[in-house]
């Protein structure tokens, strides 16, 4: 198999694992629809793996602005943000459910 096959193949696998994992925790740590929305336009946002590696990702050319930088950090931060409040929830579930777990157990 040529080298240029191998790595596209690579990276069209890349990209559907990255958004398996996406969709996955969307689901898990059950994000809300403004979440599901947000999560999928940065997704939608950004170029593929394969899309770069091809360079059929479309050029932005005035996207190099300090706005633009402004722009994807803050969505990487409201990124960062959904996930750690998700991931706060399913702890305080758990601790709840393992907490509940134990009384009836010491009771009984």
């Amino acid at each position: 198999m040529d080298e240029k096959d191998w790595l596209s193949l690579v990276a069209v696998h890349s990209d559907a694992w990255l958004l398996a994992v996406a969709f996955y925790f969307g689901a898990r740590f059950g994000f809300d629809k403004d979440s599901r929305r947000r999560l999928f336009q940065m997704i939608n946002g950004l170029p593929t793996i394969f899309e770069v590696l091809t360079g059929t990702a479309k050029k932005q050319t005035k996207e190099k602005t300090p706005t633009a930088a402004v722009r994807a950090t803050s969505q990487i931060q409201s990124l960062h943000d959904i996930l750690r409040r998700s991931l706060q929830k399913l702890l305080l579930r758990k601790r709840r459910k393992s907490e509940g777990g134990e009384t009836r157990r010491r009771g009984g």
